[in-house]
Order: structure tokens, then sequence, then C-alpha cells
């Protein structure tokens, strides 16, 4: 044959190999295995290595050796023909290794590196011929040592690609730098990268030769001779899976090569490796396991190239997606083949995929892409043998490994599942048709995932995937034979929800709320407790019991309450999927849930919970308005929230809830809720909030503007337009005209909020007005303001536009002696006219008119009032040229305590004896404040004429006014003569108003328009005068505060409460000493004024205004037990989300203090505790204790709600000042043990122990107890 003639040509050209090496080296170096590289070296020189061609020569013997091997195949008869001819193989075998040693040193030249890679091509050239092994040419260390050279060289042509060093991922890119050459890496099995210089000359040489070696190598992979070698194809694999880095690429060909000519063809080192391994993959290898554990595996799990995990701070790279796409491309060609031993190989590839996915996110999500994919490539019979494993690891004690299979069980189900049934349906349509199966199954039963059994041989291949736990096994069998694999994944993704890990149970709820998406999927779901085959694999009995139960539903929301932040949010989540299936009252029963997490502790969980409402509100709006109030009530308070990425997102879900919508006319729904928010002021604040926030964000801009002022002549959302305009202006400029043009459009007593908002946008564009368009409105606006035609609700907006017309906002301002002469000329015409209706003649016949028009005089009261409290705060000067403004407020204030003196002392004509009876439940000291005197029918019998006097000074205002030293002006000669007979009672108590008796006996009260509403307007013009005067201020606290217990009416206590507040923060010391009588404003009867009470204290106690401490403290935290929920969970909305942010010991350091004042025992070490005890035994009003028996539940409420802010370190201190302040006081004799009060005391001490110390482990009682025996405390716990 020429091809054999050729080849011993090449052996002759190289004939000095077989003579410069004798038999005795020949059988020491096989019978040392190839070890004894040093002495061989030093003893044997080849003649042939100092030819300058002998490159050439040994490449030309490596291709003849390779071109025959091919040729002939099976034939052994070369190797007699060898040996015939002197050519002992053997020797040509220590020749390669030679040269493979020599090109494996350290520090060698760039040509030795040649030799040693022209030495392994010598070698596997050489194993490339029929029975190399039969004739002891393979050595499987010496292949291996050939596969160390390919390896070295590969590292040396690896710069520019993928590489990891230090545990970092880079992508090392060449550089056309003149100052620099290319680096090389040498990565033989060494974790450190070393570099070496390589000329561009000899970089192409290697990789023409390493070319020459690879197709030697797929000669070579044509013998099997590998299948017994088990470490030479583990380093074959890794050989592989380096050499497709050098130029790997989406372009990389993944085809099988049949021949050498096709091999030859291929260009890339890459295109090389993928056709190598599918070669490696044959048969007569086996080594099916090595190559996908090696090289396709890592791919699949986005390892990197060292088969490690990336860092932490790292993201798989592009790259890695590129390699995995090539992978699940190869695999697709590998299962076509259609080898059922490959096949499985597959599948236990993917299951140790599921074991060895790293857990975290950015692993998960990837590795069960890749999974899925190479599922839908296998035959349906291994899709559910993959089914049953991942039931089978779904109890495995391994957490990762749980949350990995909740993490693939969805799409599993969503789209394998699916191929399954398609497929089943196919092949039962098939059997049909070619009438080879009998037609046995009921017409009922649905063809799913019951499949299973469709095959006999089925079994057997779910065999090979079975745990060795038996019991585990049993169960998942009878699981898949009872409801199916389709429900029994879907029951398992349930059952996760309550795993013991939070890990697991997050993920399976996440996945509960992608399957909710699918109708098919959410209908299995809902059904899966209508039938038996849930109770089944709960194996519970409660679930049993509870079998019609939703059972998907009573997980969710039981997750929802869940301790960890991570599941509550994700049952959100879910929660919000299967929402759309609630029937109507369920909605709104669990409508609640989101409502309850916007006040989460977490700010994960309030934010899902506000991006779930608004997106319901969205899906659901246009259908119901039942989502509207909890929207408006969960997510607009947001913007108050504590945490600056929660009101960022509360005031972009407004924007893209209710303004974007509204201005682009898209959701007509939202002017439904607009209209909610421009009813309620509180709505309105938080609005303003939110847009302010968003135009700060740039995400408002003056488009909006101009949208909305298209809208102007929408009569039926004019109210909304212009809110939102008012809003808008206090951060764009708007055009003022069509603001004045619609002003004079409106009526002034118009108790719609339109008034309100026309006069704050004019007021901010008065700048910008006309000079004739000012002065005009000037006109009108002081016209309607001294006439009082403006509606009580408006008047500061519209006393703020005027004053902003006039310019006269200050003192220094250019318009302020026009502001101050219309203010003077406004309280004298408040003055007259509210004398004119306070007090008008017996004799005169307009009373039947004024008890006519009572309600409409009690309006304008209201408006009078109300202006003059405005312009008191423009001109504060007013207040010391007419003081008559405050005397008169204190005189309306006192109303109700003057008509109810006057009833008893029978002062009251008969024309207003029909004045209902104040139903005011006044303190006990004023019984008996006025001795009884005949009743008389008329006033003008009355003998004592300061009667009147001495009922107003009751009320304690006018005895401390300020006009008590000016002279009556009013009081003729003949009244100064008869108000003489009575001297003393006249310095003793001045009249006011020239009211002196005279007037008295001509003239009445008229009772019936001074309303709870005029009182309640009356208390804020007396507040907005204290703010301006700190000496009005000092005299009328002490009488507000006395009203707040007094009074009967709930609108004056809410705006006295509001009036004190107010006062607080100006002047701090002057109220503080009436803080006890503001705390008792918690237990007020009215629900309005505890609740105002509690807002206005939080803020108070937050900005530090008011100390926590004392009956403050006391009350608030008793609010919790308040019978009214809504208070109740404001109360504790106060104290937990706002206060003990700030103060996070508020409750620890009081604690105890709370505990004794509670049971009403006092301490020598708790003197405010003391005083506060003093304090109710004076004034039993304010008492706030829960003393007894009785109560104990009660405070254990209270314990229980502060006990729950504690950390571990708070409970132990608080068990040790029990023992110090409690028991140690007890022994002590400083308690009597035998009072009541102290036995409930010590019993609710036993009870907070045990709160504090249930929970913890035996080891955490042992901490305790050291800690006290340092405190020298433990000889009482023994005791007691």
């Amino acid at each position: 044959m020429e091809e054999k003639y050729k080849l011993f040509e090449a052996l002759d050209d190289v004939s000095s190999i077989f003579s410069e090496v004798n038999d005795e080296w020949t059988a020491a170096c096989f019978e040392d295995n190839f070890s004894d590289f040093a002495s061989f070296a030093h003893s044997i020189q080849f003649s042939v290595l100092q030819a300058f061609d002998y490159l050439q020569r040994l490449s030309e013997l490596c291709f003849r050796l390779m071109l025959y091997a091919e040729k002939t195949n099976s034939s052994t008869e070369i190797w007699h023909e060898i040996a015939r001819k002197n050519f002992d193989a053997k020797k040509l075998c220590i020749f390669a290794w030679y040269l493979i040693e020599r090109g494996l040193q350290p520090d060698v030249a760039c040509e030795d590196r040649k030799v040693g890679l022209i030495g392994s091509r010598i070698y596997i050239s050489l194993c490339c011929l029929s029975g190399a092994q039969a004739f002891n040419i393979f050595n499987d260390y010496l292949f291996q040592r050939a596969l160390d050279q390919l390896r070295l060289i590969r590292g040396l042509l690896s710069s520019g690609h993928l590489s990891i060093t230090n545990n970092r991922v880079d992508i090392v890119q060449n550089t056309k730098s003149k100052n620099k050459k290319p680096f090389a890496v040498n990565n033989s099995r060494v974790k450190q990268t070393v570099f070496e210089q390589l000329t561009l000359e000899d970089g192409t040489e290697l990789r023409y030769m390493l070319c020459d070696v690879l197709d030697s190598l797929f000669v070579f992979l044509n013998r099997d001779l590998l299948s017994s070698a088990q470490q030479c194809l583990i380093s074959l694999a890794v050989f592989l899976q380096q050499l497709m880095q050098l130029d790997f690429s989406e372009k990389t060909s993944l085809l099988q090569c049949k021949r050498l000519s096709d091999f030859q063809r291929l260009r890339g080192f890459s295109d090389r490796s993928f056709a190598l391994m599918h070669r490696f993959l044959d048969n007569r290898h086996a080594v099916s396991g090595v190559v996908y554990g090696r090289v396709v595996m890592p791919r699949l799990l986005f390892w990197t190239f060292e088969n490690t995990v990336l860092p932490t701070n790292a993201h798989p790279p592009k790259l890695m997606t590129t390699y995995k796409e090539a992978m699940l491309n190869f695999i697709r060609l590998r299962i076509e083949k259609n080898s059922e031993e490959e096949i499985f190989t597959i599948l236990l590839v993917l299951q140790n995929v599921c074991f060895r996915c790293p857990d975290r996110s950015d692993y998960r999500a990837k590795v069960a892409s890749s999974v899925i994919e190479v599922l839908a490539y296998l035959p349906p019979k291994h899709i559910r043998d993959f089914a049953n494993f991942l039931l089978l690891i779904g109890a495995n004690s391994k957490v990762a490994v749980r949350g990995f299979v909740i993490e693939i069980a969805v799409p599993f189900v969503k789209q394998c599942v699916i191929s399954l049934k398609l497929v089943a349906r196919k092949k039962i349509e098939l059997m049909i048709a070619n009438k080879c199966m009998k037609r046995d199954m009921s017409s009922g039963k649905e063809i799913s995932m019951e499949v299973d059994g469709a095959e006999e041989d089925d079994d057997c291949n779910r065999q090979k995937v079975r745990k060795k736990e038996k019991g585990k096994k049993a169960i998942s069998n009878n699981l898949v034979r009872k409801i199916g694999l389709y429900n029994a994944i879907l029951v398992f993704v349930l059952r996760s929800c309550n795993d013991k890990s939070p890990m697991v149970r997050t993920r399976a709820l996440m996945q509960i709320a992608i399957l909710l998406h699918d109708e098919n999927i959410r209908s299995r779901l809902l059904n899966l407790s209508k039938t038996p085959m849930y109770v089944y694999c709960c194996e519970d009995e409660d679930a049993k019991k509870q079998r019609d139960d939703p059972i998907l539903l009573r997980t969710i929301t039981t997750r929802s309450l869940d301790a960890r932040v991570s599941t509550r949010r994700a049952a959100i989540i879910a929660l919000e999927s299967l929402f759309s299936t609630l029937s109507e009252s369920q909605q709104a029963e669990f409508l609640t849930v989101f409502q309850q997490h916007c006040r989460d502790p977490s700010l994960l969980v309030r934010k899902q919970a506000a991006e779930s409402l608004s997106r319901l509100l969205l899906s659901f709006g246009a259908n119901t308005n039942m989502l509207d109030k909890v929207w408006l009530t969960s997510v607009l308070p947001l913007i108050n929230d504590r945490e600056q990425s929660v009101v960022q997102l509360a005031s972009k879900l407004v924007l893209e809830t209710l303004i974007l919508p509204a201005l682009e006319d898209t959701t007509p729904f939202v002017w439904r809720i607009l209209e909610a928010v421009e009813q309620e002021v509180n709505h309105r604040r938080l609005l303003l909030r939110s847009l302010l926030h968003q135009a700060k964000e740039g995400e408002l801009t003056e488009c909006a503007i101009e949208s909305l002022l298209k809208k102007c002549d929408d009569l039926k959302n004019v109210n909304i337009v212009w809110m939102l305009l008012n809003f808008l202006s206090n951060v764009f400029k708007i055009d003022g005209s069509q603001a004045v043009r619609f002003w004079y459009t409106l009526n002034g007593s118009d108790e719609s909020n339109v008034v309100g908002y026309v006069a704050e946008v004019i007021a901010r564009c008065a700048d910008r007005i006309s000079e004739a368009s000012r002065n005009q409105l000037i006109e009108n606006f002081s016209t309607k303001l001294t006439e009082f035609g403006i509606s009580e609700g408006h008047i500061a907006h519209v006393y703020y536009a005027f004053a902003r017309l006039c310019n006269g906002i200050g003192d220094d301002s250019a318009g302020a002696k026009q502001m101050l002469e219309f203010n003077r000329n406004l309280m004298d015409k408040s003055l007259k006219i509210l004398n004119n209706i306070i007090f008008h003649p017996i004799s005169g016949s307009g009373e039947d008119l004024l008890t006519q028009e009572n309600d409409k005089t009690a309006k304008l009261l209201v408006r009078i009032i109300n202006s003059l409290g405005e312009a008191v705060q423009y001109s504060p000067i007013l207040l010391s040229t007419n003081p008559k403004v405050f005397d008169i407020m204190q005189l309306i204030m006192a109303s109700d305590v003057i008509q109810q003196q006057l009833t008893q002392i029978g002062t009251l004509c008969i024309a207003v004896s029909s004045v209902r009876p104040s139903t005011a439940a006044h303190c006990s000291d004023m019984k008996g404040f006025v001795k009884q005197q005949p009743q008389q029918t008329d006033v003008q019998q009355v003998p004592d004429c300061n009667s009147y006097e001495h009922c107003v000074s009751s009320a304690g205002f006018l005895q401390t006014s300020k006009s008590s030293n000016q002279p009556n002006n009013d009081m003729d000669g003949n009244q100064k003569a008869s108000a003489s007979e009575n001297q003393e009672c006249r310095t003793s108590q001045p009249t006011s108003h020239g009211l002196g008796p005279t007037f008295l006996r001509q003239h009445t009260v008229n009772m019936e328009v001074l309303t709870p509403a005029v009182r309640a307007q009356a208390v804020l013009a007396i507040g907005k005068m204290c703010l301006q005067d700190e000496k009005l201020a000092k005299k009328c606290v002490p009488v507000l505060s006395r009203q707040l217990l007094v009074n009967s009416n709930h609108l004056v206590r809410s705006n006295i409460v509001s009036v004190i507040c107010d006062l607080c923060k100006r002047y701090t010391l002057l109220v503080d000493r009436h803080s006890a009588i503001v705390a008792s404003c918690l237990k007020d009867p009215s629900t309005l004024v505890r609740k105002q009470t509690l807002m206005l204290l939080t803020h108070l106690i937050k900005e530090q205004f008011v100390r926590w401490a004392g009956q403050i403290m006391y009350r608030f935290v008793s609010t919790i037990l308040d019978e009214n929920k809504e208070v109740r969970e404001y109360a504790e909305m106060c104290l937990i989300d706002v206060l003990l942010v700030q103060f996070p010991n508020m409750f620890v350091n009081h604690f105890l203090e709370c505990v004794f004042y509670f049971n009403s025992v006092t301490h020598s070490l708790w003197s405010a505790t003391t005083n506060a005890m003093e304090d109710d035994t004076e004034r039993q009003d304010l008492k706030c204790s829960l003393s007894g028996f009785r109560l104990k539940n009660a405070r254990m409420r209270l314990y229980r709600f502060m006990i729950k802010t504690f950390n571990d370190e708070n409970k132990f201190m608080i068990g040790m000042r029990i023992g110090q302040e409690v028991y140690s006081a007890i022994v002590d004799g400083e308690l009597n043990i035998y009072d009541r009060r102290v036995k409930a005391l010590l019993e609710d001490c036993y009870e907070v122990l045990f709160l504090c110390f249930f929970v913890f482990k035996l080891s955490d009682i042992d901490l305790f107890l050291r800690l006290m025996h340092k405190t020298s405390n433990i000889s009482l716990y023994r005791k007691f």
C-alpha cells in the first residue's frame, strides 16, 4: 500500500531514534512507568533533534501515522511489519515521552514548547494505530502527560479570552500597544497564572501545530482505548473544556464531524472542541457522564471555568449566557441521536444541577430556565421521571435544595406538563386510530398527568431517579397515583408555603402568584380543597375537617402575618393575584389585609402593599368604589412615612393612579376618587404634599397646568380642577387672568371649596395681575369681607388673597397702613353687629324676628368671629387699641355658663325662658357657686343689679379683662348714680362693653344665637389673640384648661385642645403645668376629641414640646384600651410608628413606673408616680388608674403591648429591675404584701416575667440568673 510505504519512509528519516535508545533503557522506562526523566535525559541524546528540519521530519511522521490509522482502521499487521524492519514502537514511545517532558519543564524557551507539542502529536498518532493497547503502546500516564502538554500550549494561546485570577472575573482584551507584546497564560496544574512573552510568529506556529495534534486526537478517539482509564477520561474532558475557551463565540459550530477531512476544515478551536466532544461521547468510550459532568453541567450552572461560583457582588456575564445557549443546542443534538444511555445521563445531570445550584437569586432563575429548556427536549417518560425526582427532593433537609425545587416547579408545570399532556393526547389518538388498545377507560376520566401509567415500563425508569429513603419514595408514588403528577406538583408548591424555612415559604408564595395568572392553573389551585386529593396529601386531621375551606386563600392570609418580612411581602403579591377570583364579600374582607400592611413595620412590606392596592384600584376601580376609601386611607397617608423611599413611592403612585389619568382622561373613575379627596381636608393635605414632592423630583411639569386650565369649563369637576390648580400654583406660575374672570362668577356665600381654591390662586398670582384688575379685586374683596358675604370656611383664604393684593402682609409692607385701616373698620363694624345681635331691648318687637332667624344669625356670628380672628392676626395692634373684641369673645365662649347661672338665680326674662337648660356635666365645685336667690319673673325686679356680672365672673374671664380699668362711657348720669349704690360690687366686679345695670334691665341676651358652633369659633378667635399677646395667653390658658373638664360640647372641647396645643409651641412653660388636663382629653367621651388629642400630643411629644412623663404618658399608653377600634389603632400607630422610632427607650425606661401607677401603688423610688397619685387624690376627674384584680386583663394588655417592643436585653433589664424595686421592697418591708394593691402588683410582676422569658432557651435563663447574681438579688428569686 502506498500509505504504508510512505509511513516507512518517514520512519527511515528518523531511524536514528531507534539506535540511540538501547533495550535496557526501553525496558527500564516501561517498568518505571516513565518516571525517571532526569536520568534518561542525562544519558540519552537524540541526534535527530540537531537537524535543522527536525520539526518537518517529525511532523511528516505524525501525519503518516495518523493517515495510515485512518485508512486501515482496524488492521494490526503494521506492528509486526514495524518490528521486522527493526523499528521498535516502544522506542518511539520513549522518544515521544522525552519530547513531552522536555516541553513541560519550567522556564524553557518557546522552541522547547514546540518540541513538547510535537512529542504529544507523535504519541497520540502512534496510539491511533489499531492494537496500540494490545501491543503495550498506550499508557494512561503518558497520555495524560501528552494532554498536559496540550493544556500548556492552550494556556499560552489563551490571551484575550475569559480567565479567572484571584477570584475575579475579567475579560482580558488584546492591546495593540507597540511597546507591549502579547502575554499568554501557563496554568499547567497550578492555580497561579504565569505569563510568558510570545511573539506573533511563534503564536501562529503554535496554533498550526496544535491543530495538527487535534487532528491526531480526532482519529485517536475512534479507538476504544479510554474506557478503562478513568483519569484519562477526566483529563481529556478538562482539556476539551479549556480548548473551547480559546475562540468561543456565538458563531461557534456545534455540529458533529464524521470524517477527518470535515474536521480539518473547521477553523476555530471551539468548533473542533465540540466536534471532539461528539466523537468522545461515542458508546465505545462509555464516558457520557464525564463529558456532561465536566463540560456541560458547569455551563448550565453558570460556573466559572475553574468550576467555582462567582463572587457575591458579581453577576454572570453575557459570555456565560452564550456558553449556556451553546450547551443547550449541543444537548439537543445529542438527544436527537436517541441514545437511551446518554439521555439517562442528561437526566442525571439535570438532577445534579438541582442539588448544585448556588442559593442566589441571579443563579436560581438562570439555572432553572436552563433545566426547563433541556427538559423540553427529553422524551415524555424522562420528563415524568424528573417530576417524580422533584417531588422526592422537595422533602430534602437542605433548604437550598427545597428552594430550588420551588423555583423550578412553576416553569415545569407551565411548560413541560403541558407538553406531556399534548403528547399523551396524540398517543391516545394514534392508538385509537390504529385500534391497538382497548377502550376500557371511563368517559369521564380526565386525560392529564395521569398518563404516568400508560406505559408499563415507566416504573423501571423511575427507579433510576428514586432516593434511598423508601418511606419518602412510597409517599411520593402514592400521591402521584392518587391525584396525578400535575396536581401533585401543585400540592407540593402549596404545602411549601408552610415550610419551616422562611426562604422556601417566600419562594413558594411568589410561585403561587405566578401560577395564579394562568387561568387553567388558577382553577386547579382553587379546586384543590374541594376534592379529596389535598386532604390526602396533607396527612393532617385538621385538613380533613376543613376540606371545604378555601385552602389557598387561608394559606395566603396566614402567611401575610408571618414573622419574616420577605414572606409577608410575597403573601401580599399572591393575594393580589388571587383577588380577582374572590367574591365581593371576600374582597371586602381581605382588603383590610392590604390596609394593615400599608402600616407594616417593614418598609418593603409597606411599599409592596401600596403598589398592590394601586394596581387593584386601576384594575377594579371602574366597576366598584369599594377600593376608593381603602386606597385613600392606606396609600395616600404613606406620603408622611418616615422612610424617604416610601415617600417617593407613595407620591409616584398618587401621580400615576390619580393625576396623570385625570389629565389625560384615560381613566374616568379617578374623578370619583378625586372628588372624595376634595371633600376631606386631610386627603387634600396629603395630595398637596404628594404633588409638591413629584414636582420637586421633576415628574410633574407645567404641562399639567395647561391641561387643567382647559378643563375649567367642566362644571361637574370644577371643584377638583381648581383644587389641583391651587396645589400646583405653589410650584408653577399660573396665568391669573382666568382665575380673576372665574372669581366674578362665584357666589362668596357658596360653601363649596372652590371659593377658597380660586382665592388662593389669585393670592399667588397677585404680583402678576395688572393694576386695574388688582384695584377692582381689592374693592370686590373688601366689600365681601366687610359685608360678611364669604362663607366661614373660606374667610381665611379670601383674607389672605386680599392681604396679598394690598401688599399688606407684615408691618413693613407697602400696604400695611391700608390693611390696618381696613381691619380697624371691620372690627368696629363687627363689634356693633355683635352687640346688636347678642343684646336687644326687652320691649322691642324684634325678638320674634330674631327667634325665626336664629340659624341664619348664628351663621352670621360665625363669619363675624372668624373675620375678627383673621383681622387680629394681620393687625395685632388692634388688641391694645380696641380690647372689647377680646371681652366679647370671652362672653360668647362663656355663654352656656352664664345661661345656666342666670337660670339658677332667676334673672332671665320670660322672653328667653324657653332656652333649654345646659346639659353640661360640671365639676363639683360649681355646685352652690351662687347662693339661692328668690326667683323673679322680670329682670327689672332683680334687687342685685350685679347678678349678671357675678355670673360672667363665674366663667373666669371678665374679672381679668383689660377693659376693667377703662371708664364706662356708655352710662349716663342716672345710671352712674344708680350704680353708686353698689360701689363695692362694682369695684370688685367691673362691667365690660358698657353693660351696666340699667343696660341689663332694659336688654336681654339672645342665647338662641350663641350656638355651640358660635362658641367653638369664639375659642379659635381667642386662641389667635393669645398667640399675638402673651399676657392674654397667661389669663386664658387656665380658663381654657378648666373648660376642657366642664364644657359639655365636643366641638368646643376639640377647639380648646387645638388652641392649647398651639399655645404650647409658643409658650411651652405656660402650658406645661396644664398638661395633665390636656391628657385627660384622651378619655373624652367624644371620639373626635380623643383622636384629635392623640394627633396633637403625638406631634408635641415628637417635637419635644411636651415631656413623655406623668399623666400624659399614663393616659397615652392606656389609650390602647380605648373602646373605639379606630382610636386604638391610631394610638398604636402613633406610639409604634412615630414616637418609638424617635425615642426607642420610651417604654423601657418607664415600664415599671407604669406598673406601679396602674396598680395605684406608691414607692419611695417613684416620686413621679407618688406625685401623680396625690394629684389623682385631689382631682378624681384626672385619675387614670387601672388598679384591682377586676382590671387585671386591661393592665396585661398594656404590658404585652409594651413588652413586644423590647429586645432580649430590655427584657433582662426589666426582670432585674423587678427584682430590685419590687421583690426587694417587699422583703425589706417598704411594700405591704397584705395590701390588695400590692398583691395585684406582685401578680402583675409574675406575669411580666413570664411574658419576658417564656420564649427563651435554658441558656438564656442561666444568663439572666448570672446577671441577677451580680446584682446580689438572686436570693430574692429563690425566696419567691
